[in-house]
């Protein structure tokens, strides 16, 4: 808008100018002197701002067209780029090196559920961590989870799309047509200028890039070529928020703007990509839609997994973590980039590829390509789901059946037919991971398995283990069932898939849980995965965790003591009347009545069985943890003065982020724990121990 009125303002300033300097052009000069006037003294006399003009045009001709040098000159400084040629004519760049767009991210390894929703200045700080390092190595180890993984782990998260990669989260470059790297974040991450420029582009559109800046460095040193420089634009796509201008200079470091998911994304991330200046328009995409079709591609999607465009993404882009990396003066250790190796694009892409001509339509802004949103939007850039970027259509042939939709905990059966053939999935939709999980197979004719059997893998290919790999007519009995076991750590959706001679069949979706109550998508999932995989908690018989169940004074007891690696000391005599030597609970008792974490009542006994609040849990919880609590100057809570016994553990609560509050931020002090809730504030505690 401001650049709109800067140019408004000149237009009509050098109209107005050169109107007024015609205005005064009289044949002859008319003399006054005899009507006893000076020209001074008739000017006061009859003032008007008529007159002014009239008597003084030349001189407001003059004042106007200074008026409008000045709005020009700052009109040319800021936005003059608009009356150059190209990119080259853009003003050179004082080159003082290079940084990464984002300094910071996430740490993926130790986030909630409900934290992966937030956004970024919400997270605590002890769970910001420095961008990892773009190791393809690294990255590749962390596609399968361990507990003593998180750094590769946190490297695969943060970069789910290489340099020309695809949308298989397999962390390889040179296996699609995707330019640039995609960084996964949280929406309102800060993102930098990678060096000093000149904001040459800023969009903001529903589609494609989405909100984009382009940054315009003019002479800088070419990758290429050694010793020589060039022009590069470095773009940062799907925005949420733009704080810099067209034409304005940006300083290496300095804050554009902030991550989003705005545009063609389906998940926050920043695309970061480097174009050259040779480039048909900028930001770059390697095809457009018309040369997919031509090409006989459905959808983006297909087409970068098949690497079409490759080789026009070679030509005009750059690896822009290399290029950082190759020019960083900063902290961050980018000395592990992986350079792009030519050789790598498969030979089949050459024979399918449509060259881009350079014809006067195609020098306009060509963006990602928009798909049916039915058919792909849940497709692309969403790496949360990996198993949908790994389908593929059955032979012609098939027909496949899918039961009605059916809850979770529900058998979930899909049957293919080839010919007289049918084999039937059977699962519950859900796993655990690290545990093994049955998925039945059933056909309706032993005899018409084919003779090599039915080979059986996973989406997830070589990060589960599908036992056995192959099934033959044998394996079948009398009713035509067979059974595998699948077992693996991730914690990706995965499906089974079977091949043989009627082609490629997968298995319903199955999506992993903790416990079989503990979806990977609910509340306290993060907590209660902790707390299992360091053996505080095993749920019940029934494979139930039961997150909704309240806790009693043993129960809270147990689980406190064990989550801070407490040995229970066991007593011949019980110090309280309600308390047997022989139950099971009675040395956690003893040990934390010890610890002085407990008291128990005026009366001598304990109450095991008795339920405990969201105050009592937290005491023992913040007290057994023996974490300092803050000086109290106002009620912490709405609901919680500052007199109260408790309010000291609310205010540290508060502090720590440990409690979600209910309506009008209000704690709930006297309200019963759940087992749930005590998870996630066992988790939090223990991460601010190891920080």
């Amino acid at each position: 808008m401001r650049k709109l009125i800067d140019l408004i303002i000149f237009i009509v300033g050098i109209g107005a100018g050169y109107e007024l300097s015609q205005l005064r052009k009289p044949n002859v000069e008319k003399d006054i002197s005899d009507l006893g006037f000076t020209r001074k003294a008739l000017r006061k006399a009859q003032f008007s701002w008529s007159n002014l003009i009239s008597e003084n045009q030349n001189a407001i001709a003059v004042i106007t067209l200074t008026s409008c040098a000045l709005v020009f000159g700052s009109f040319l400084q800021n936005y003059g780029y608009i009356f150059k040629a190209s990119l080259l004519d853009l003003p050179q760049t004082e080159f003082t090196g290079t940084t990464i767009p984002i300094t910071h991210v996430p740490d993926w390894t130790q986030l909630s559920s409900t934290e992966r929703t937030m956004r970024f200045d919400q997270i605590p700080s002890s769970k910001i961590i420095p961008i990892p390092d773009y190791n393809l190595q690294d990255m590749k180890q962390g596609e399968v989870w361990e507990e003593s993984n998180d750094d590769q782990r946190n490297a695969y998260i943060t970069y789910p799309v290489p340099n020309l990669g695809n949308y298989k989260l397999d962390a390889t470059e040179n296996s699609g047509s995707h330019p640039g790297i995609d960084i996964k974040t949280l929406i309102g991450t800060p993102v930098q200028s990678i060096s000093n420029g000149v904001v040459y582009k800023v969009q903001e559109k529903t589609t494609g890039y989405g909100k984009a800046i382009s940054v315009a460095h003019v002479n800088i040193p070419d990758p290429r070529n050694p010793g020589q420089t060039t022009t590069l634009v470095s773009t940062y796509a799907h925005l949420s928020k733009i704080k810099v201008r067209e034409g304005q200079k940006v300083e290496k470091g300095e804050i554009i703007g902030e991550t989003g998911e705005t545009g063609f994304a389906t998940a926050p991330h920043l695309h970061f990509q480097i174009d050259r200046s040779d480039a048909p328009f900028i930001p770059y995409w390697p095809f457009s839609y018309a040369e997919l079709q031509a090409a006989g591609y459905n959808s983006n999607f297909d087409a970068v997994e098949a690497g079409f465009g490759a080789q026009n993404a070679k030509q005009y882009t750059e690896h822009p973590l290399n290029f950082v990396a190759k020019y960083n003066d900063n902290s961050i250790n980018l000395n592990n980039l992986v350079a792009v190796d030519d050789t790598a694009i498969p030979a089949v892409i050459e024979s399918i590829q449509t060259p881009v001509e350079n014809t006067e339509t195609e020098t306009t802004d060509v963006e990602p390509v928009e798909t049916n949103e039915n058919q792909e939007n849940n497709r692309i850039e969403k790496w949360e789901d990996e198993e949908t970027l790994q389908t593929s259509a059955p032979a012609e042939e098939t027909v496949i059946e899918l039961a009605e939709t059916a809850p979770a905990d529900m058998v979930m059966v899909q049957t293919v037919r080839k010919g007289a053939l049918e084999i039937s999935f059977e699962t519950d939709q859900s796993y655990t991971p690290g545990e093994d999980e049955t998925v039945k197979i059933k056909i309706n004719e032993a005899n018409l398995v084919a003779t090599a059997g039915i080979e059986l893998s996973s989406t997830l290919r070589d990060r589960a283990k599908v036992t056995p790999a192959v099934l033959k007519a044998s394996d079948f009995d009398a009713n035509g069932e067979a059974e595998i076991i699948i077992k693996t750590s991730s914690e990706y959706p995965f499906r089974l898939v079977a091949v043989s001679d009627f082609g490629e069949v997968k298995s319903p979706s199955l999506k992993p849980e903790i416990f079989s109550d503990i979806p990977g998508s609910h509340t306290y999932s993060t907590a209660i995965k902790y707390l299992k995989d360091n053996n505080i908690v095993k749920g019940y018989e029934d494979g139930t965790f039961r997150p909704d169940n309240t806790l009693n004074r043993a129960e809270a007891l147990k689980l406190i003591l064990e989550a801070n690696s407490i040995f229970a000391e066991s007593s011949e005599n019980s110090s309280f009347s309600d308390v047997s030597n022989t139950a099971w609970f009675a040395p956690y008792i003893q040990t934390a009545l010890k610890r002085e974490i407990v008291k128990g009542y005026p009366d001598g006994s304990f109450k095991p069985g008795n339920t405990v609040s969201r105050a009592e849990f937290l005491k023992m919880a913040i007290a057994t943890g023996d974490f300092p609590l803050p000086e109290i100057t106002s009620d912490p809570y709405p609901d919680i003065a500052k007199e109260v016994w408790y309010a000291p553990y609310f205010a540290f609560a508060r502090d720590q982020k440990l409690l979600r509050t209910s309506t009008g931020n209000t704690a709930i002090p006297n309200g019963l724990i759940t087992r749930g809730e005590a998870a996630e504030i066992i988790y939090k505690l223990s991460q601010i121990i190891t920080r």
